[in-house]
């Protein structure tokens, strides 16, 4: 067995005003049932850079709301892959594709957002594992598939995803909090705690909006010292991820008003981006629930990132001019696993 350890640091500073559209209007194809059909087509997307109800956009695009998302079971990609057609999720690499399209170096094929900052990197082939928020305290999830180009720019050729978050209210106290707990046959335990409130702190002048999440995730494989195959830690490959988000609104005039936020996320474990769920066959017995590995290093593999933004926003009549200015910082560990090999019945 052989493996490598790879530190991945990445910076993006992006900075984006888009001008106000002239109306358009025609059909948008959406989910695949006339069921969720009904159930979406009331949400107020931006997918053309502008707001307007789903059933008017232009493009093939499917939205969720944070409810929705929650009456599905819905807590990370790889759940929302179930929900949206033509959408793919590979847990190795946290790549995402759309319709299809993927690459395993070079330029992203599918563009992530959180509201209008773009978190994809640059694939170089080993290694680089994107960055993938976790669903929780969202306005909405919009997935935009084909090319998106246009308004998305370089890196969105199969589609987009973009995760949308609650603003801070001016005159509204809303919150929530949830806890969920699971078991896993021959396994640990999985678990989750999130909570979210939001509150004017000058009736009608500054808002601000607070949500934190942590979620434990359980793990079903053994693993075994690859010296004497003896038995040395159960469920190795579990984890864990935690963040939150705090926004401000100040309402500077009726027409002006400044959004500051910072956004940050932290992942640990071995399961989901070192390809550490894979057990070894010769040493397990799937029918009696015996899940073994004997890889030689068993590296926790660790995902920081954080973004901060200072957003902008202009409006008078019909006309709207939006600055969203960005910073995204990344700290990623990894342990590759190349491959494994079995001689003798030893792995």
């Amino acid at each position: 067995m052989s493996s490598n350890i790879n530190k991945i640091t990445s910076f993006l500073f992006a900075t984006a005003a888009p001008i106000a559209m002239l109306p358009m209007s025609a059909f948008a194809q959406t989910a695949d049932s006339a069921t969720e059909l009904a159930e979406i087509d009331d949400i107020v997307v931006t997918a053309t850079r502008r707001s307007e109800a789903l059933s008017k956009v232009p493009i093939s695009a499917a939205a969720f709301s944070q409810e929705s998302l929650d009456d599905r079971g819905v807590r990370s990609v790889a759940d929302l892959e179930r929900v949206v057609p033509g959408l793919r999720f590979e847990p190795g690499l946290n790549t995402i594709s759309i319709r299809g399209i993927s690459s395993s170096a070079g330029a992203s094929t599918t563009g992530v957002y959180i509201d209008d900052t773009p978190i994809q990197l640059l694939n170089i082939g080993v290694g680089t594992v994107s960055a993938v928020p976790a669903l929780y305290d969202l306005e909405r999830v919009e997935v935009l598939r084909g090319p998106q180009g246009t308004l998305f720019g370089a890196g969105a050729q199969g589609g987009v995803l973009r995760y949308i978050t609650p603003q801070p209210s001016l005159d509204t106290v809303s919150g929530n909090a949830q806890a969920e707990v699971g078991f896993i046959e021959n396994g640990s335990s999985d678990y989750q705690v999130n909570g979210a409130i939001g509150a004017p702190l000058v009736e009608g002048k500054i808002g601000v909006r607070v949500s934190a999440f942590y979620r434990q995730i359980g793990g079903w494989i053994d693993h075994l010292d690859y010296r004497d195959f003896s038995l040395d830690e159960r469920d190795f490959n579990g984890g864990e991820v935690a963040g939150g988000k705090i926004a401000f609104k100040l309402q500077a005039t009726d027409d002006f008003s400044i959004t500051p936020s910072f956004v940050t996320q932290h992942r640990t474990g071995r399961g989901e981006s070192g390809g550490q769920s894979v057990f070894s066959e010769y040493w397990s017995n799937p029918g009696k629930g015996i899940y073994r590995s004997a890889i030689a290093q068993p590296t926790d593999n660790k995902d920081h990132w954080y973004l901060p933004t200072l957003k902008m926003e202009w409006s008078k009549d019909n006309f709207e001019i939006i600055s969203n200015t960005s910073y995204f910082s990344r700290s990623q560990t990894t342990v590759i696993i190349p491959f494994a090999y079995v001689i003798d019945g030893m792995q």
